[in-house]
Protein backbone atom coordinates (compact mmCIF):
# COMPACT_ATOMS: atom_id res chain seq x y z
CA UNK A 1 0.00 0.00 0.00
CA UNK A 2 1.40 3.75 -0.92
CA UNK A 3 0.15 6.62 1.12
CA UNK A 4 1.08 9.52 -0.12
CA UNK A 5 0.66 12.88 2.16
CA UNK A 6 0.98 16.30 0.73
CA UNK A 7 1.35 19.90 1.66
CA UNK A 8 0.04 23.55 0.54
CA UNK A 9 1.55 26.29 1.32
CA UNK A 10 -0.24 29.73 1.31
CA UNK A 11 1.82 32.72 1.34
CA UNK A 12 -0.36 35.59 2.87
CA UNK A 13 0.70 38.73 5.48
CA UNK A 14 4.79 37.56 4.90
CA UNK A 15 3.93 34.45 7.10
CA UNK A 16 3.45 30.80 5.34
CA UNK A 17 0.65 28.98 6.41
CA UNK A 18 0.71 25.14 6.59
CA UNK A 19 -2.10 22.88 5.74
CA UNK A 20 -1.81 19.51 5.77
CA UNK A 21 -3.42 17.04 2.73
CA UNK A 22 -6.77 17.54 4.54
CA UNK A 23 -7.13 21.00 5.23
CA UNK A 24 -5.88 21.16 9.03
CA UNK A 25 -3.77 24.07 10.21
CA UNK A 26 -1.84 24.57 13.35
CA UNK A 27 -0.70 28.55 14.83
CA UNK A 28 1.09 28.72 17.87
CA UNK A 29 1.10 32.55 19.43
CA UNK A 30 3.45 32.88 21.84
CA UNK A 31 7.09 33.85 23.24
CA UNK A 32 10.18 32.21 22.88
CA UNK A 33 11.18 32.70 27.09
CA UNK A 34 7.33 31.15 27.65
CA UNK A 35 7.68 27.37 29.14
CA UNK A 36 4.41 26.53 28.17
CA UNK A 37 4.77 27.77 24.41
CA UNK A 38 8.25 25.90 23.83
CA UNK A 39 6.86 22.64 25.43
CA UNK A 40 3.77 23.33 22.84
CA UNK A 41 6.27 23.32 20.21
CA UNK A 42 8.30 20.39 21.49
CA UNK A 43 5.59 18.34 21.66
CA UNK A 44 4.23 18.68 17.60
CA UNK A 45 7.31 18.91 16.24
CA UNK A 46 8.35 15.47 18.35
CA UNK A 47 4.75 14.49 16.60
CA UNK A 48 5.95 15.31 13.31
CA UNK A 49 2.83 17.79 12.95
CA UNK A 50 3.44 20.80 11.00
CA UNK A 51 2.87 24.37 12.71
CA UNK A 52 3.60 27.80 12.66
CA UNK A 53 4.50 29.87 15.05
CA UNK A 54 4.31 33.55 16.10
CA UNK A 55 6.19 36.08 18.63
CA UNK A 56 3.74 37.92 20.16
CA UNK A 57 6.19 40.32 21.46
CA UNK A 58 5.87 41.69 17.79
CA UNK A 59 2.54 44.35 17.77
CA UNK A 60 2.22 43.47 14.18
CA UNK A 61 1.73 39.75 15.06
CA UNK A 62 -0.29 40.61 18.63
CA UNK A 63 -2.82 43.20 17.68
CA UNK A 64 -4.38 41.24 14.80
CA UNK A 65 -4.31 38.04 17.24
CA UNK A 66 -5.99 39.56 19.44
CA UNK A 67 -8.62 40.84 17.02
CA UNK A 68 -9.30 37.52 15.51
CA UNK A 69 -9.81 36.19 19.19
CA UNK A 70 -12.35 38.95 20.25
CA UNK A 71 -13.86 38.08 17.02
CA UNK A 72 -14.08 34.61 18.02
CA UNK A 73 -15.55 36.14 21.77
CA UNK A 74 -12.48 35.41 23.52
CA UNK A 75 -11.99 37.97 26.10
CA UNK A 76 -8.08 39.65 25.61
CA UNK A 77 -7.84 41.20 28.85
CA UNK A 78 -5.92 38.72 30.52
CA UNK A 79 -4.78 34.99 29.14
CA UNK A 80 -2.21 32.37 29.52
CA UNK A 81 0.15 31.46 26.37
CA UNK A 82 0.64 29.80 24.30
CA UNK A 83 -3.18 30.70 22.20
CA UNK A 84 -3.08 28.26 19.73
CA UNK A 85 -5.23 28.65 16.47
CA UNK A 86 -6.44 25.19 14.96
CA UNK A 87 -8.52 24.82 12.26
CA UNK A 88 -9.86 28.29 12.71
CA UNK A 89 -10.39 27.75 16.51
CA UNK A 90 -8.52 29.50 19.42
CA UNK A 91 -7.48 27.60 22.87
CA UNK A 92 -5.52 29.43 25.40
CA UNK A 93 -3.08 27.53 26.85
CA UNK A 94 -4.28 24.45 25.92
CA UNK A 95 -3.52 20.29 26.64
CA UNK A 96 -1.40 19.26 23.86
CA UNK A 97 -4.40 16.59 23.24
CA UNK A 98 -6.99 19.32 22.66
CA UNK A 99 -4.76 20.69 19.90
CA UNK A 100 -4.29 17.44 18.48
CA UNK A 101 -7.67 15.77 18.74
CA UNK A 102 -9.09 19.38 17.24
CA UNK A 103 -6.53 18.94 14.20
CA UNK A 104 -7.08 15.26 13.25
CA UNK A 105 -11.54 16.17 14.10
CA UNK A 106 -11.32 18.46 11.10
CA UNK A 107 -13.53 17.02 8.63
CA UNK A 108 -14.89 14.33 10.83
CA UNK A 109 -18.86 14.45 11.25
CA UNK A 110 -20.50 13.82 14.28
Amino acid sequence: MLIVAFYVIVIKDKHKTVYSSNGSYIKVYGRDGCGNTQRMRRYLKKDHISYDYYNVDDKKISIPMNKKMREAGIDTSYYLLPVVEVNGKFFTNPHYNTVIETYYNKNKID
